[in-house]
């Protein structure tokens, strides 16, 4: 720790993550030219095997997304998608959806639709870009496939919202009160998100003594 506070305090190619300097990493150009220099001496499969284990280190720790990011560096898809599976609630309840929408991105397609976790994820990712009139067509197509009633309650979720914004409010309470009853309540996030939805539904609906 006292060699990193003397390079610190030399400005010699670090960068402090936190504000207690317990964390850091290296200037990006610094990081670049030791990543090629690591490449040319061990070659890719040595190098793939360090991303694995810092992969598996960041997991440990409960890094999201360094877990997602050195996994990506491994060009092993499938993991790949088994951690976004892992982590998308995380995700969701910490208000990341745009790293989410990120790492989907860099999924192939094949890997996001053999998943259907992911598939939600990704109804979220158009939600939260609204993508309104996409995401109509493709909530509707990926129901009928969802068997795992957690997934039926998230999807629901989301129709609920979609009626809502098409100004269905009866369809919006339907599908709000399918959502809560295969819910968990420990999920705080999703609970909420579909307390909320009904709340507006029934207010649309002018059903005000429901809707407090």
């Amino acid at each position: 720790h006292v060699m990193l506070n003397r390079i610190d305090s030399a400005n010699l190619f670090l960068i402090p993550l936190d504000n207690r300097r317990q964390t850091y990493r290296y200037h990006h150009l610094f990081a670049d030219l030791l990543r090629h220099q690591l490449q040319l001496q061990y070659g890719v499969d040595a190098v793939c095997e360090l991303h694995q284990q810092a992969s598996d280190w960041y997991h440990q720790q409960g890094d999201a997304i360094a877990t997602v990011h050195h996994a990506l560096e491994t060009q092993d898809q499938k993991r790949v998608a088994e951690l976004i599976s892992y982590y998308r609630l995380k995700f969701l309840t910490t208000g990341e959806w745009f790293t989410m929408a990120r790492l989907l991105r860099q999924l192939p397609s094949e890997e996001l639709e053999a998943r259907n976790d992911l598939m939600v994820a990704h109804a979220w990712e158009m939600l939260s870009s609204a993508q309104m009139q996409e995401l109509v067509n493709y909530v509707d197509n990926l129901i009928p496939r969802l068997n795992d009633p957690h997934l039926i309650a998230e999807a629901s979720i989301i129709k609920g919202y979609i009626m809502l914004w098409r100004n269905q409010p009866h369809q919006a309470i339907e599908h709000s009160q399918r959502a809560l009853q295969n819910l968990e309540l420990s999920n705080v996030f999703l609970h909420s998100f579909a307390l909320n939805n009904l709340g507006f539904a029934y207010r649309a609906a002018n059903r005000l003594d429901e809707a407090l």
